[in-house]
């Protein structure tokens, strides 16, 4: 899976947030503007605005995974739509949400760093949120792109050269 954008993390899934809670979504500081793209093959569920969040899209990702991203600008797909990994879905805003400000943290924080736009990713199977991270292609290698769920058979095979 693709991170949706580029940019450092600044909240995991599992860490303490100011109500008490856990997070149930991973959080990544990106750049004003930035391009948004959908991190796996996926059905569009839903686009379009939710409650403070600003837009929000709901992808079907197949064998009952979905993934919601929170706190873009603009959507460019529409719901019944197929999207492709890598595909551009939305763009970020000029600043952060303040809408997502309790779902990722950010509460009570006034410094210019917080200022920047920030996306949140969810991960559900079957409804249940599950930590993303470990479906996440790092930063470097993101030229394996497919969907969720995929066997080790389907997945592309890893580069086993060797130099001499």
């Amino acid at each position: 899976v693709l991170r949706p954008v580029a940019g450092p993390t600044l909240l995991r899934f599992g860490d303490r947030l100011p109500s008490g809670t856990s997070a149930r979504n991973i959080a990544i500081t990106t750049r004003p503007n930035a391009r948004v793209r959908a991190p796996a093959d996926s059905w569009v569920v839903y686009s379009g605005p939710f409650r403070s969040y600003g837009q929000l899209l709901i992808l079907n990702a197949g064998e009952t995974y979905h993934l919601i991203i929170a706190g873009l600008a603009q959507t460019n797909v529409r719901t019944g739509q197929f999207v492709l990994a890598g595909e551009p879905v939305g763009r970020m805003g000029m600043t952060a949400n303040p809408g997502l400000a309790q779902l990722t943290g950010r509460v009570n924080d006034s410094s210019a760093a917080s200022q920047d736009p920030v996306v949140t990713v969810e991960l559900r199977r079957d409804g249940t949120p599950i930590d993303p991270a470990p479906w996440l292609v790092k930063e470097r290698s993101q030229q394996t792109i497919g969907t969720i769920g995929q066997s080790d058979q389907q997945a592309a095979p890893e580069d086993t050269r060797h130099d001499s």
